[in-house]
């Protein structure tokens, strides 16, 4: 199982840019807003044209257009 607030902890220590894409949940929008992530919902097209949505985790969205 991951621990995944043991993830995001050193994730937001981050001093340089960085972007993570992650599963979207409740749990993991609760980690963001917990340690001050912002993230955006975007639409994947997986394996066999699955499509479903995911986070953009990252700490300059400036360059993102949606």
């Amino acid at each position: 199982m991951v621990d995944h607030e043991r993830l995001f902890e050193p994730v937001s220590r981050i001093k340089g840019p960085f972007m993570v894409t992650y599963d979207r949940s409740e749990e993991i929008a609760q980690f963001c807003d917990i340690y001050g992530l912002e993230y955006r919902r975007i639409r994947m097209s997986g394996t066999h044209h699955i499509e479903r949505y995911e986070y953009i985790i990252c700490n300059d969205f400036g360059w993102f257009d949606i």
